[in-house]
C-alpha cells in the first residue's frame, strides 16, 4: 500500500521523475519475471489468508498445468506491448518491447516441442480408442 500511496502522492505533487522511475521499475520487474518464467518447471504460490490450522496455504503448480500458465503469460505479454508503446518518451519503451520479443522467440522452440509431444500422445491415445472400438 505504501508503494501505491507514494505513487499517488508523486502524481498529485507532479513529481514526474518519481513517476517515470516507478514505471520503469515496474516494467523491468514485469519483463524480468517473464524472463525467469521461461526456465521454470513449476511455481509455488502462498495464500496467507488461509487458516493455517487446516492447511499450509502453499500450492505448487507444475506439469501441463504450469505449461498452460507459462504459455499464456508469455503470449499475453505480446498484447501488452501496445500499452507499453503508449508510454511517454521518458520511458525507454523499445528496450522492454525488444526484451518481450526476445523472450517470446526464446520460448517458441520449447513450446513447439511441447505441442508436438502432446499431439503425438493425443494421436496415440486416439488410435488406442479406435482399435478398442473396432
Amino acid at each position: 500500500m505504501t508503494d501505491c500511496l507514494d505513487f499517488y502522492n508523486a502524481i498529485v505533487s507532479k513529481d514526474s521523475k518519481y513517476v517515470f522511475t516507478w514505471l520503469d521499475n515496474q516494467l523491468n520487474e514485469m519483463v524480468s519475471g517473464l524472463e525467469r518464467l521461461i526456465n521454470l518447471s513449476n511455481a509455488v504460490f502462498f495464500d496467507e489468508t488461509i487458516n493455517k490450522s487446516h492447511t499450509s496455504g502453499y500450492a505448487t503448480i507444475s506439469g501441463d498445468d504450469f505449461w498452460i500458465v507459462k504459455s499464456k503469460k508469455i503470449a499475453y505479454s505480446l498484447d501488452f506491448i501496445s500499452n507499453i508503446s503508449c508510454l511517454p518518451a521518458e520511458i525507454n519503451t523499445n528496450s522492454y518491447i525488444n526484451r518481450i520479443h526476445l523472450l517470446c522467440k526464446k520460448f517458441q522452440p520449447s513450446l513447439i516441442l511441447k505441442i508436438d509431444e502432446k499431439s503425438k500422445l493425443y494421436d496415440f491415445q486416439l488410435k488406442k480408442v479406435h482399435i478398442k472400438s473396432v
